[in-house]
């Protein structure tokens, strides 16, 4: 029943900040009185008053949270309280409650007991007797660094190489005799790594996206004009050609059929038939452009699994 009785102090104090509150126990048996009262004196109450009335014993509890920047059962202040808690990098963990350890919980970046000094990824940019502030270090560091960019770097991280002047430089694998990728695939650099994009369906093998990328034409593809092109599709595209021009120029003659027994309907008629060509010529031409859309959203992927080092 003392379990019980206190789950009820704690919902009914949960959340109180600086708040006095109190709660009448009614306690039916003298021990459990006694053992309640036992129970009670590691509770987080600042005062226990017993009050005695015929045939009840009642026990009221005050609650008072701590003041904020202390903490703990005897809301002992934070480390570098009032103005300097944390070295102000931090919180005091329990701050403003009666429960916690007083410990530093340090943001991004620092760390020690109190977050006054900069954690391995993170260099020092100003410091005194009250105050660090901490940056983080260039992507291309390990183990640390001493001030910003990759010449401030300790040692560089994969995908580096340090030069003679102790600067981090991006190591272009891309660039090697042998293409990290593979011979259906280009090598696209970024920094400290690389990805691989497939090449365009028409290539055998590619510097680049794009049937106009590739080094030679996969099976089915021929080069016309330095683009690799589907065989069947051209024999298609001709065969479609050259209906097409035999059916403007039936649409022609027949303008001209009609054109000596009624001319206005001629004119008409051409008209139309004007149209109608420079239509079809128009939409032909604009869906005869070469796609290279794509690549973008496969660099990203690649990129994406990289950093999450997903295979």
């Amino acid at each position: 029943m003392a379990k019980l009785i206190k789950k009820l102090f704690k919902s009914k104090f949960s959340g109180a900040r600086t708040k006095t509150e109190a709660v009448i126990v009614n306690v039916i048996s003298p021990y459990i009185f006694n053992t309640l009262l036992e129970d009670l004196k590691d509770a987080n109450f600042i005062t226990v008053t017993i009050i005695n009335s015929s045939n009840r014993n009642e026990i009221k509890l005050t609650s008072v949270c701590c003041p904020d920047l202390h903490y703990g059962k005897d809301c002992q202040p934070c480390p570098g309280f009032p103005d300097n808690v944390c070295s102000n990098n931090g919180k005091c963990k329990g701050s403003g409650t009666r429960k916690g350890n007083g410990q530093c919980q340090c943001e991004e970046g620092y760390a020690g007991s109190n977050c006054n000094t900069c954690n391995v990824t993170h260099y020092i940019v100003y410091q005194d007797e009250k105050k660090v502030l901490c940056a983080p270090c260039h992507i291309s560091c390990a183990g640390g660094c001493t001030k910003e960019g990759p010449n401030g770097c300790n040692s560089c991280r994969s995908g580096w190489t340090q030069d003679s002047e102790k600067t981090c430089r991006d190591i272009n694998e891309c660039a090697a005799e042998k293409s990290p990728c593979t011979p259906l695939q280009f090598c696209v650099n970024m920094e400290g790594s690389y990805t691989c994009v497939d090449c365009d369906k028409s290539c055998g093998g590619c510097t680049g996206n794009g049937p106009d990328m590739c080094i030679n034409c996969a099976r089915g593809y021929y080069k016309k004009d330095n683009v690799c092109v589907d065989q069947a599709e051209e024999k298609r595209r001709t065969i479609v050609s050259f209906s097409r021009y035999f059916t403007y120029l039936g649409l022609c003659i027949a303008t001209c059929i009609i054109f000596p027994r009624n001319s206005y309907i001629a004119a008409v008629v051409g008209v139309a038939v004007a149209c109608y060509i420079a239509v079809s010529e128009y939409t032909l031409n604009s869906t005869n452009t070469i796609q290279t859309s794509g690549v973008e959203q496969q660099v990203s992927e690649n990129v994406l699994k990289a950093l999450t080092g997903e295979n």
